[in-house]
């Protein structure tokens, strides 16, 4: 499939899927249960490496620590998300378990193929 026409880069769409392999797997481990402590630590994992820019103009030292505190902040305000997404998606995959008898390991395998059909990233319009 010609992805570039969909707006998707060479590499994009494999990138995506793993992190989508990533994301069903740490949805499953989120589910059957862990502490706040865990589940914080998958949080910073999803989020990838540390955020690291590199200047070549010399910065006066307030204007690095100002550079340095606005990056660490963005970067926790990254793994709060990553977590609230987390911990929601816990909940959705629970109640649709609880309303369609399906099983959460069910659920994530539909997810999982949902997210990584042949349209990637996958349209959240239906036909």
């Amino acid at each position: 499939m010609n992805h570039e026409r969909h707006g998707v880069l060479p590499g994009q769409a494999e990138a995506h899927r793993a992190l989508v392999h990533y994301w069903i797997k740490v949805l499953g481990a989120a589910l059957a249960g862990g502490d706040d402590t865990a589940l914080e630590a998958i949080a910073r994992e999803v989020a990838g490496p540390r955020l690291q820019v590199k200047i070549t103009t010399p910065l006066i030292p307030a204007e690095a620590l100002a550079l340095r505190q606005t990056l660490e902040l963005l970067e926790r305000h990254r793994v709060q998300e990553i977590g609230l997404n987390l911990v929601a998606s816990c909940l959705l995959v629970r109640w649709l378990g609880e309303a369609s008898g399906w099983t959460h390991t069910e659920i994530l395998g539909r997810l999982h193929a949902e997210l990584t059909g042949p349209t990637v990233p996958p349209s959240t319009r239906r036909s």
